[in-house]
């Protein structure tokens, strides 16, 4: 195939390049998950086709998509991160973590506006 096709990931929907076996028949693998999809068959070979044909994802929805992803899990750890903050004090340590991830935030936003 000339053009890249995507599938979503099963278990965290993070899109997924679809790539070929030496034999030619389509896979997807997730490094985030670790989840591997073989598709066998020239019957679930159409079937998928057909679903990729219906799901059209293409290479921009799919930046973006990730992109998004992205984005929400900083802030889910930067909730995280601000609920381990002692009662009384600071921990200095954990107000590093919170800018830095406030700084990836601010980039992934921007990166969203321009996209």
């Amino acid at each position: 195939m000339n053009h890249k096709l995507y599938f979503p990931c099963p278990v965290c929907k993070r899109v997924l390049l679809v790539e070929y076996a030496k034999t030619g028949k389509p896979y997807c693998k997730c490094n985030e998950c670790g989840v591997q999809l073989f598709v066998r068959g020239k019957q679930g070979i159409t079937r998928f086709y057909r679903l990729l044909g219906e799901l059209k994802i293409h290479g921009d929805t799919r930046d973006l998509i990730n992109a998004v992803d992205y984005f929400n899990a900083l802030k889910v750890l930067l909730a995280d991160i601000r609920g381990k903050q002692p009662f009384f004090g600071e921990d200095p340590d954990l107000n590093l973590q919170e800018m830095a991830i406030l700084r990836q935030i601010e980039k992934v936003k921007e990166n969203l506006k321009e996209g």
